[in-house]
């Protein structure tokens, strides 16, 4: 995901919090309930096609691999073995089929590796039960194809998650731009419904929908501070790990936000009359709730 689409997916993230944390005043407003409704279910899809674009099936490459490692083990046991009989029998066919090593095998491509491994299990069932005085027996052979099965089961497993990282990446543009059409023609119309009733939930929306090309003016870090009784509590001085400067001041509902930081774990303190009251671990791109007992 580019560093912009990152920016905007978190503009996006801090957004949902907000109206999710403010259900009571948006219900009470049928335009933009119906806004957030559809936001919710739009975000809800995003997250699914990140985790997509991410790591589609992880796994599968690291079995194929594993599976890939134990048939060519399997393969270079049985050509040793099948070699000498085919050379003692006069079976050319045979003889060149096993006349291999472990760096040929390695060398193939993924078809061409599971072309030959079918090709070779065939060539020494059909010589059974002459192969079974040098050791390769008919029932090795079985356990042998049902892992060649695996081996061509997991590349097609493979193909389909590299499709579906690459379908996930085109659903993510198509969202990125069905989101911001939908803050900008819905949601942004029906939250300015609020502008005098409640303004310190009116603000903050506006506050975490700026956002410039660079990323720089959106929070990172954005919540709510309430007391024991479910007031917000105004005035409280929060300060972030790792700076004596950069603090924020929880307004009249009790908000505070942070934005030119690094993602990741920050502490954050809070400070009443200059005395730490409480503190909190939070990570970037989550909107925090919390309650000062």
């Amino acid at each position: 995901m580019l560093k912009r689409q990152s920016n905007v997916f978190t503009m996006f993230r801090l957004i949902q919090y907000h109206l999710q944390e403010s259900a009571a005043i948006i219900s009470t407003y049928l335009p933009l309930q119906s806004a957030y409704n559809d936001f919710f279910a739009l975000f809800t899809a995003m997250e699914v096609e990140m985790m997509n674009q991410k790591n589609p099936n992880p796994g599968i490459r690291l079995m194929k691999m594993k599976t890939r490692q134990d048939l060519t083990t399997w393969l270079v046991d049985a050509c040793d073995l099948a070699h000498p009989w085919a050379l003692l029998n006069q079976d050319p066919t045979l003889a060149m089929l096993t006349d291999v090593s472990k760096t040929k095998f390695n060398a193939l491509r993924e078809r061409e590796f599971s072309g030959v491994i079918y090709e070779l299990h065939d060539a020494l069932l059909a010589r059974m039960p002459g192969l079974e005085s040098c050791g390769i027996t008919p029932a090795a052979l079985e356990n042998f194809l049902a892992k060649a099965d695996d081996y061509s089961a997991q590349m097609v497993r493979t193909k389909e998650a590299i499709n579906q990282g690459k379908d996930a990446t085109e659903k993510l543009k198509q969202q990125f731009v069905d989101g911001r059409k939908l803050l900008k023609s819905r949601m942004d119309k029906a939250v300015t419904f609020f502008r005098t009733s409640h303004r310190d939930f009116y603000d903050m929306y506006w506050q975490l929908r700026k956002i410039k090309d660079a990323g720089s003016e959106t929070p990172k870090i954005a919540g709510m501070v309430k007391n024991k009784d479910g007031q917000p509590v105004k005035g409280l001085v929060v300060r972030i790990s790792g700076s004596k400067t950069r603090k924020s001041i929880t307004t009249a509902g009790g908000r505070f936000k942070f934005v030119r930081i690094k993602d990741g774990k920050y502490t954050l303190n809070f400070f009443e009359n200059k005395k730490r009251v409480a503190s909190a671990v939070v990570e970037t791109g989550v909107f925090i709730n919390f309650v000062l007992e």
